[in-house]
């Protein structure tokens, strides 16, 4: 009988991105243990109001985050070892998680996709030589770091395809994202001026 690959997974959670990304892998026969990033102690490389770190605070953050994955590693659910350790953007590791992984399985492979920019959103550069692959969506890091260029992602869908707009855009907004409301704006001024419709949220 074939063993089911375990994958401990760890992703944010926002936008449920993360139920697609199990939900391939358990058609692919492999055993998902999901964790949620939002669940580690806050990270300080975060840039969430301009936050500003030290390596007081660095210290503090890799101390709690190594607290967090000893009590979870060391669980009933977690005892087990893991064939991958994949994340989406990497915020809440620390060498800890990594040494213990490798412990229990030489062999696990750690992979990493990133689906923020690394210089403005977590700097999780830091933590690059502890995985055996790196995937950005993002061209310009991919070269610059020397990383595996890989688009987001998208599912099919067998819903009927009816058009309800032309152009659809999402994103979050915040203090160091304004330019990205100003592109929206922009956007919706010239669909109206080219009488098609458009929905910005």
């Amino acid at each position: 009988m074939i063993r089911c690959m375990n994958i401990l997974f760890l992703a944010p959670p926002g936008l449920d991105i993360y139920k697609d990304v199990i939900k391939e892998l358990e058609c692919k026969g492999c055993c998902v243990d999901y964790v949620s990033s939002s669940d580690v102690p806050k990270n300080p490389f975060m840039p969430i109001f301009n936050n500003r770190y030290n390596e007081e605070n660095v210290s503090a953050f890799e101390k709690s985050c190594t607290d967090y994955w000893r009590e979870k590693l060391f669980s009933q659910a977690y005892l087990k070892k893991y064939d991958i350790f994949l994340t989406i953007n990497g915020l809440m590791v620390c060498p800890f998680l990594f040494q213990h992984l490798k412990a229990r399985n030489p062999n696990v492979k750690c992979k990493l996709f990133l689906y923020d920019k690394i210089e403005y959103a977590c700097r999780v550069d830091r933590y690059f030589s502890y995985y055996d692959a790196i995937f950005s969506f993002d061209l310009d890091d991919a070269a610059r770091y020397n990383l595996r260029f890989l688009p987001i992602y998208w599912v099919p869908i067998s819903k009927p395809k009816t058009k309800k707009y032309d152009i659809f855009g999402m994103a979050s907004y915040s203090l160091h994202k304004k330019d990205r409301a100003l592109l929206f704006r922009q956007i919706r001024k010239i669909s109206k001026n080219v009488n098609m419709t458009s929905h910005i949220k």
